[in-house]
């Protein structure tokens, strides 16, 4: 199975969320259900979230961030 990549992508391993995500992975797709299949896919290894500018994608990471995970940007910078 894959994900769906659409304008900009947020996308973190499963294994990472299952070790760092509060609750886990079950919370993670609890606290995601309204967002499945439009905006948040994830198969059996990946986890996308995703936004359709940068704004909204700032708050995404800065969210994410805020719960101990850290950003790194496609170009292999990291973010903060």
């Amino acid at each position: 199975m894959a994900i769906a990549l659409e304008h900009i992508n947020f996308i973190v391993r499963r294994l990472t969320i299952e070790e760092k995500y509060p609750g886990g992975w079950e919370q993670c797709l609890i606290d995601h259900a309204s967002s499945l299949g439009t905006r948040v896919w994830y198969d059996e290894h990946l986890f996308r979230d995703g936004a359709m500018n940068p704004i909204d994608m700032e708050n995404l990471v800065n969210a994410w961030r805020d719960i101990g995970f850290q950003a790194i940007l496609i170009n292999g910078e990291k973010n903060g």
